[in-house]
């Protein structure tokens, strides 16, 4: 309980509290996390499947069925207490922005920053024609017309990052810049394995920013940490938290600006290719 206590405070102290989550705190809704004991990697070799060099060989079938299982996944899944009581603390603002490394659009609240895309949606790599993301699972059977398109017969691909692909400019700096004016950073189920993700952490403590890790497992980052929360059900740390935050009064909402002008310089983004 004292760490619950410490996290209340901590939100309660800070200007600009931001909030990075990862595959952990979608496990709840029923999605599988990447890395974990039983997770989407586990026996795989996840650049045999999802790395960008994938979608230019002749035999890309392991590809489509495996984001294929993942749309199934997702349609039948649906967002969890975590995601309302983040969502909550953003509209009451409690916190300014989240940040998401995940990709099924569970984060509802106005300019969450999807790192690594959106499940959601699928577009032609040839002409750009955009596709929902069902088209995997409707047309599944019938000869690939799935992931071919409509209109060019191109190759239609879900709205992700691939290993090996460079994230949306506008997501980095967004990222990076909610980082910089952050004087907490609240980090929600993910190893942290992965940049810019585990960049995100350093930047706000370099600032002299307060960082809370909240996850099942140990992290790279928990020695830096302000504070630490292992517990197996993440939602059950933001409803005791939320239980005892006092209600706000006149709140500001999006504290964080979109804008990185006068924080952000060239030399401070560094574009990194690894993501799932």
């Amino acid at each position: 309980m004292k760490g619950i206590e410490k996290l209340k405070q901590f939100l309660m102290e800070a200007e600009s509290a931001s909030v990075l989550t990862g595959a952990g705190v979608s496990t709840e809704s029923g999605l599988r996390d990447f890395r974990g004991k039983d997770g989407l990697w586990k026996g795989k070799n996840p650049y045999d499947i999802a790395d960008i060099d994938v979608l230019f060989k002749e035999d890309r079938s392991e590809f489509v069925e495996f984001y294929t299982q993942r749309i199934k996944d997702l349609m039948n899944a649906r967002p969890n207490v975590a995601h309302e009581i983040l969502d909550k603390w953003q509209s009451l603002g409690w916190i300014s922005r989240i940040i998401t490394q995940n990709v099924d659009g569970f984060h509802r609240s106005p300019g969450v920053v999807e790192l690594h895309g959106n499940l959601s949606g699928l577009h032609c790599m040839k002409c750009g024609t955009q596709y929902m993301s069902s088209r995997y699972v409707m047309l599944e059977k019938s000869e690939g017309k799935a992931y071919t398109c409509s209109q060019c017969s191109g190759f239609v691909r879900p709205n992700v990052i691939l290993f090996g692909e460079s994230l949306s400019r506008r997501a980095l700096i967004e990222a990076y810049g909610t980082a910089h004016v952050s004087d907490l950073l609240i980090v929600m189920g993910t190893s942290l394995m992965v940049t810019p993700a585990s960049d995100l952490p350093r930047i706000v403590k370099s600032y002299g920013g307060k960082v809370v890790i909240i996850n099942k497992d140990k992290t790279d980052l928990d020695g830096m940490a302000d504070l630490v929360i292992r517990h197996d059900k993440l939602h059950e740390v933001l409803e005791q938290v939320d239980s005892i935050l006092p209600i706000k009064i006149n709140p500001t909402v999006n504290r964080t600006t979109t804008s990185s002008e006068g924080l952000i310089y060239g030399s401070d983004i560094d574009f990194h290719d690894d993501v799932e």
